[in-house]
């Protein structure tokens, strides 16, 4: 933005992509940007360069660009919301990360993190969480993924009344984020394989693993739940 650009611009500033010269800008869901922001951004990427607000000339940057998005981008392209030029032009380098429901492994890392952040933010003073607490976590579906848990571990520092995370402190209920799960789904086109898998898994979670009690419940042969995962 240049200085005079508009009413009560009083001095020139850099904006995101410009600060971002020869460095790296994350867009973060990057399939809400809307469509004429969609076709500024490719403007961007195939010239290099950017023309401040106020400017009359460009201005050239090398800025590498990490985009994500928790919905599929293919679909948002069937349906007409997001670009196809747009979307070849991010898709160099694909990373996909599994939900949180695929990856339990990953849980007490990130739970962790997440206490450790919340606890130096709300200033609380945890030893930690116990073994009993972060297996409840690990047996929870968390359709709504990371964030999800994010919550859990906040409301929990913020309720507790003991010096570490016990499982009475954790708040799990399936069924909201299994209906913003189901929502999500029915919006981005999931077939419905991927949702029969989330549930074999989310069954398989509640039996600790025991495939053979699993498979009962759900009233299948273990050979039927071994291909369903």
């Amino acid at each position: 933005m240049r200085r005079g650009a508009f009413t009560d611009a009083q001095r020139s500033r850099d904006g995101l992509l410009q600060a971002a010269h020869r460095g790296t800008l994350f867009l973060d869901e990057i399939s809400e940007l809307p469509l004429d922001a969609q076709a500024k951004l490719l403007h961007v990427l195939e010239s290099r360069s950017v023309r401040p607000l106020g400017a009359t000339e460009s201005l050239p940057v090398d800025t590498r660009i990490l985009a994500a998005s928790n919905q599929s981008l293919e679909q948002r392209v069937r349906i007409g919301c997001f670009r196809a030029d747009l979307f070849y032009r991010l898709n160099v380098i694909r990373l996909e990360v599994p939900p949180l429901r695929q990856r339990p492994e990953d849980i007490p890392a990130l739970v962790d993190r997440f206490l450790a952040d919340t606890c130096a933010r709300l200033g609380r003073d945890l030893i930690g969480i116990t073994a009993p607490a972060l297996q409840k976590l690990q047996a929870h579906p968390f359709f709504g993924n990371v964030r999800e848990l994010f919550n859990v571990i906040e409301r929990a520092v913020v309720l507790t009344e003991h010096s570490a995370l016990l499982p009475e402190d954790l708040d799990l209920t399936t069924e909201a984020s299994l209906s913003q799960f189901l929502s999500d789904a029915s919006r981005d086109g999931l077939p419905l394989a991927e949702l029969e898998r989330a549930y074999v898994q989310h069954v398989l979670r509640e039996h600790h693993g025991n495939k053979a009690a699993a498979a009962r419940a759900l009233a299948i042969d273990r050979g039927t739940l071994y291909r369903k995962l």
